[in-house]
């Protein structure tokens, strides 16, 4: 809870609005997912029994996929070819959604976070007065060092998750539970089985750019706000404003 209170302050941020085309997007890959699932239970059928010939067909225990008459009248190979054809297609689609919600996620985080960093350096100046310079180059040191980055990826993991990931959970734990009860249990624990490695693995990958280049970049950004008290009372406050919006544009370059 206590992350997701944190998270909640950066949502309601006037840049927090998102693309309407997102939540399409959004929708489309949490729903295509349990009929891939559907659509590869046909397939397996068709193979095991060599073709379809009924209209209603039998995938679980509760699971009865009805179809077309004029598909059933077919011979097994094009019932197969069909439905390969649909499963690469809604495949396709899947991938697709997927990649386009990610990368709304990601823009959407990054444009918040980039109106927070540009609040940290006026407020900089205002509170300079009271604490000093040196000490609003230590508090812009952690926030953009360490709380900044912590909450872009947090809100764009959030925004990857709703209403994506519940959708496909929700999906999926229902063809499981259509199919058989001891499926559905099964799909539950692997699926936390796989956030977990999927943490793990995400934890562990970094590379030489962001072991170097992005914390160099956000050292000089935080010393650039240390600076503009002093700057500003030199009447070049200006100078600071284009150097800190310059090293932003730079540190959202090289995470892109």
């Amino acid at each position: 809870m206590k992350s997701l209170t944190t998270l909640s302050e950066p949502r309601r941020e006037p840049d927090a609005s998102g693309d309407p085309l997102a939540y399409v997007w959004a929708v489309l890959s949490g729903l295509l997912l349990p009929v891939l699932v559907v659509l590869i239970g046909l397939l397996a059928t068709v193979l095991n029994e060599g073709g379809l010939s009924d209209r209603i067909v039998q995938l679980g225990t509760h699971l009865y996929v009805p179809l077309p008459a004029s598909f059933v009248a077919q011979d097994a190979l094009a019932e197969l070819t069909q439905l390969l054809l649909i499963t690469l297609l809604v495949a396709l689609v899947f991938c697709f959604a997927v990649w386009r919600h990610r990368r709304s996620a990601d823009a959407r985080a990054s444009r918040i976070v980039k109106g927070l960093h540009r609040r940290l350096l006026t407020q900089s100046l205002r509170r300079a007065e009271l604490e000093g310079a040196a000490a609003q180059h230590l508090h812009a040191d952690e926030l953009i060092g360490d709380h900044l980055p912590m909450i872009q990826s947090g809100l764009s993991l959030w925004y990857r998750s709703i209403p994506r990931s519940v959708l496909i959970f929700i999906g999926c734990v229902v063809v499981a539970l259509l199919v058989n009860v001891w499926l559905a249990l099964l799909a539950v624990v692997s699926g936390v089985l796989v956030w977990q490695l999927y943490q793990k693995l995400h934890d562990s990958e970094k590379t030489e750019l962001s072991q170097w280049e992005v914390p160099r970049t956000r050292k000089r950004m935080a010393e650039l706000v240390g600076q503009a008290p002093l700057l500003a009372r030199l009447q070049a406050q200006g100078l600071a404003d284009q150097a800190f919006g310059s090293e932003l544009d730079t540190l959202y370059r090289r995470l892109d």
